[in-house]
């Protein structure tokens, strides 16, 4: 499988975009930063990134949820 460009747009739209960490409305323990990457602890308040650096993370991210799904 291979994500579509309409399928990207689609993640970014639904995620949001975020230059800061923010706590997850669902699980007030996650963090998440760009556009929904997942911080690890410890969480640093004061990282910001940029739209570029959150699009190549995003792309890093789609790429390991590629591989998972295409090997099963």
């Amino acid at each position: 499988m291979k994500l579509s460009k309409k399928g990207l747009e689609f993640i970014k739209k639904e995620q949001g975009f975020s230059f800061k960490p923010e706590s997850s409305h669902i699980e007030r323990r996650k963090w998440t930063i760009g556009y929904g990457h997942e911080v690890k602890s410890p969480v640093d308040p004061l990282k910001k990134i940029t739209k570029e650096e959150a699009d190549k993370v995003l792309l890093r991210d789609l790429i390991i949820t590629e591989e998972i799904v295409n090997r099963s």
